[in-house]
């Protein structure tokens, strides 16, 4: 007597009415998309994980974001709709076009400078082989100490409190 293993195949579900041409309709894919999601049978089970994730950012970005947006077609006090007015006046404003300049600036010159520097540093590390780990390591190690760790005086840094840091960077 054999024992043969029964799975079970996801695909056998009926087909969709097909729409023009024998493709299935929009709504229909839509619909499959969102059954597949909510499936617990192993494939949709991993929505639930991301739910978490996606009410966050929903909650604490989308939501601020579009508020933001809402309120710049306003004024300050009144709340009232003007427009576009507040745009005009920023793009009128030197100051604000002389941040979006160096904004600008920055993103065309240091942005590829750094990527470029961090891919030559990584290559020549790479290149090194076993003996580039003191050098990783020595790359890591100043993201993995805390700003207020490296600057107490609980650590033998007397000078912390002389050097005009910030109240947080020393112990009371």
């Amino acid at each position: 007597m054999q024992n043969k293993l029964k799975f079970s195949n996801h695909n056998q579900r009926t087909p969709f009415p097909e729409g023009e041409g024998g493709r299935p309709r929009f709504g229909d894919r839509i619909r499959a998309l969102l059954e597949n999601l909510f499936i617990a049978d192993g494939r949709g089970v991993v929505f639930y994980f991301v739910l978490p994730s996606l009410l966050g950012v929903l909650i604490f970005v989308l939501i601020p974001f579009v508020d933001v947006v809402r309120r710049s077609f306003a004024t300050t006090m009144g709340g009232e709709n003007i427009g576009f007015a507040n745009y005009r006046t920023i793009f009128h404003n030197d100051a604000f076009l002389l941040a979006g300049g160096n904004t600008i600036k920055f993103m065309l010159v240091c942005l590829p400078l750094l990527l470029c520097l961090s891919l030559g540093l990584a290559l020549i590390l790479y290149a090194i082989g076993e003996k580039a780990g003191i050098f990783k390591t020595a790359f890591l190690v100043p993201m993995a100490v805390p700003a207020r760790g490296a600057f107490s005086s609980t650590l033998g840094c007397p000078w912390a409190r002389r050097v005009s840091l910030p109240p947080w960077c020393w112990d009371s």
